[in-house]
């Protein structure tokens, strides 16, 4: 069953590669369409291989000395597979009428389904590779190929800045990768397969262990946009069109999660608790920024950017606390965190993703991005705005959606490791400061997305643009649509998801898939002494049933009189102009003002002084200072650049001198071979 859905999802994209180029009048519903359907084969394979727990294994030819070449897929696969396919298959239904109302396209429309195509592809080689050559190949030829989506629509100075940034980031980070791959592959009797790393690396020295843990904890941080590696990610999101936005937000960052869980889990084994200390820093540190800054933030898609940075965050501080339990010996209590991560990671894909769609269908349906130019959507772009309002609800983990399920279990086991026998001191106050910061950055993102769409949705228009929106294609609310489902589905069958998930995880853990983490297929229960136990479908259900009620309610033992519409009470005056309203900057101020230290705000007032004692007219300027891009990011660049500048003066131009550098190198290699 396995491999024939592999092969029909090859067929498939085979054929969205090359008919958008026969017949190119109907190249995106041909390419995009084929697109999706390839992504639903690919995601009945990933339920099937979740379901069935098999494995399914596929050699691959080579003519490269002492080298097997494979690719591979296992249950831990397979729930990465279901993510890709239905992401897939949502943004590509998408796709199919977003591209062909795009403008100031520089690429032909076979062009972008190609390279669309071929970037699904990259994806799914990665998930598949059971070998670092095959694995590189691949995870090179993901970034190369985002890197030309990227630059589809526009291609202004900015775009192709963000576009460099992130592929210069993203060659950084497989260098490091290089370096983690060359440590398992010394640590595994010199080959570069997979199944050999998982068979020796945990026996290694701690050193190279190490080096291998840190090299992948760069190389995949790089690509998942923990903070400090992150300045790629809030600057080519928003100059990616919006359908490849959603995707390398909700699918290709997930690379970097399912890849360090089979370095750092199923390869490494157990480790020291210094690893997972990192990890779970690095993500506490990453999900506080990414919502700071998201909340601050006036362009919708680069709010959803720094959102990305801050749920990435929250997904590595699962991985972490899985690695810090496993080091203490707890391998059944670290299945909660795990869970918790990956089932963030799914969260994520349908959260994330819808609201990518929805900011790509504001965009289009305005012509802006910027928040504060929006206003009174919900009139003109009602299923838009209740789609968006799911993914908002979602995000923000309230109950009883899909997101407060993983964002609850990831709270309950930072609360856990304080019971680990022989904790240390120092732990046991971290952990519980963490999960109060963790809980702040939780509230912090409430305050984000109510800003984020009641500022674009409700309220009244605030230019002519908004005044004019109209609702978005049918193919482009399916898209958005599906995603939404998923949001529902997994909030009400949350026990049923983390059954299946442990059932998964807990053997890369060494723990028991049957151990009792959830009882009657509702209630997650505490594995520790800290006793608390919740049921999200029940929740889920409670809720439903509450809002049902009250809308009954009010519908039939309401009052029976009409309403009545009335102007707005305004100290007399009667009309209410957009400018009285609440803009996306004066909405987060008090949260700049709070955490100013952070923001590091720069306001400029400039004054219109047509009269002697009261200026007429007052205009108010701010302006966030983003720290890690001015005083990290920058100074580097301008090092490079200058060592570059100096460095220019060995390329004379003279065929000699080329000559004479070749001879000089090949001196020294013989020198330093026969010492």
């Amino acid at each position: 069953m396995m491999r024939p859905l592999l092969l029909a999802a090859a067929t498939l994209a085979a054929a969205s590669l090359t008919l958008p180029w026969l017949i190119k009048r109907h190249a995106a519903t041909l390419g995009y369409g084929l697109a999706a359907i390839a992504s639903l084969a690919i995601a009945a394979l990933g339920a099937a291989l979740v379901l069935t727990g098999d494995a399914l294994t596929i050699p691959l030819p080579t003519s490269l000395p002492n080298v097997t070449l494979s690719l591979h897929a296992d249950p831990l696969t397979g729930i990465f597979l279901i993510i890709l396919g239905v992401g897939g298959c949502a943004v590509s239904l998408y796709a199919t009428s977003y591209v062909q109302r795009a403008h100031a396209d520089h690429m032909s429309l076979p062009a972008q389904t190609t390279f669309y195509t071929l970037f699904l592809a990259a994806i799914l080689l990665v998930f598949l590779a059971n070998d670092a050559v095959v694995f590189l190949i691949a995870w090179e030829s993901m970034s190369i190929l985002s890197y030309l989506l990227i630059l589809t629509h526009e291609q202004d100075d900015d775009t192709r800045d963000a576009a460099n940034m992130y592929l210069l980031m993203m060659h950084i980070g497989t260098a490091f990768l290089f370096v983690s791959f060359a440590a398992l592959a010394a640590a595994s009797g010199g080959t570069y397969s997979f199944d050999a790393m998982r068979a020796h690396a945990r026996d290694a020295p701690e050193y190279l262990r190490s080096i291998a843990f840190v090299g992948a904890l760069v190389g995949f941080g790089t690509k998942a946009g923990l903070v400090p590696l992150h300045g790629w990610l809030p600057r080519a999101h928003p100059a990616a069109p919006s359908h490849v936005s959603a995707l390398m937000s909700g699918v290709m960052l997930k690379t970097a999660v399912y890849m360090m869980i089979r370095v750092g889990i199923d390869f490494l084994g157990r480790g020291p608790a210094w690893w997972g200390l990192t990890l779970l820093a690095l993500g506490g540190i990453t999900t506080f920024v990414g919502i700071l800054y998201a909340t601050a933030e006036n362009d919708i898609k680069r709010l959803l950017a720094y959102s990305s940075v801050e749920n990435l965050g929250v997904i590595f501080m699962g991985l972490g606390l899985a690695l810090l339990f496993v080091s203490y010996d707890q391998p059944l209590l670290a299945t909660l965190p795990l869970i918790a991560a990956v089932l963030h990671s799914l969260n994520h894909m349908t959260m994330k993703t819808l609201l990518f769609l929805g900011a790509g269908s504001v965009h289009h349906a305005t012509g802006t991005r910027d928040i504060n130019k929006l206003g009174g959507l919900i009139h003109q772009m009602p299923y838009t705005a209740g789609l968006v309002l799911l993914g908002s609800l979602a995000i923000s983990a309230l109950p009883p959606l899909n997101g407060f399920v993983s964002e609850w279990l990831l709270f309950q086991s930072l609360l856990a490791g304080v019971t680990i026998p022989g904790t240390p001191l120092i732990l046991q106050i971290f952990l519980p400061v963490g999960a109060g910061l963790f809980a702040l950055a939780g509230a912090i993102s409430v305050v984000c997305f109510v800003k984020a769409f009641g500022v674009t949705f409700l309220a009244t228009p605030r230019t002519s643009e908004a005044e004019h929106a109209h609702e978005s294609p049918r193919t482009m609310l399916l898209g958005m649509g599906i995603l939404a489902t998923g949001i529902i589905l997994i909030a009400s069958m949350a026990g049923l998801v983390i059954r299946t998930l442990h059932q998964t995880l807990a053997p890369l853990l060494g723990a028991d898939p049957n151990a009792d983490l959830v009882t009657g297929g509702l209630v997650v229960q505490s594995l520790t002494t800290i006793k608390a136990s919740m049921s999200p479908t029940l929740v889920f259900f409670i809720v439903l049933l509450f809002a049902l009620l009250a809308w009954l309610g009010t519908r039939f033992l309401g009052s029976r009189e009409r309403a009545r519409k009335e102007e707005t009470w305004l100290c007399g005056h009667r009309n209410v102009t957009p400018r009285m309203e609440y803009t996306s900057t004066s909405y987060a101020e008090a949260t700049r003002m709070f955490f100013s230290g952070l923001y590091g705000p720069h306001k400029e007032t400039t004054r219109d002084e047509k009269a002697p004692t009261i200026p007429s007219r007052i205009t108010y300027a701010t302006r966030t200072t983003y720290f890690l891009e001015e005083y990290a990011y920058a100074p580097i660049t301008r090092l490079i650049l200058l060592t570059s500048m100096r460095f220019r003066a060995v390329q004379a131009g003279s065929i000699h001198a080329y000559l004479s550098y070749i001879f000089a190198t090949l001196l020294l290699v013989l020198l330093w071979a026969t010492r």
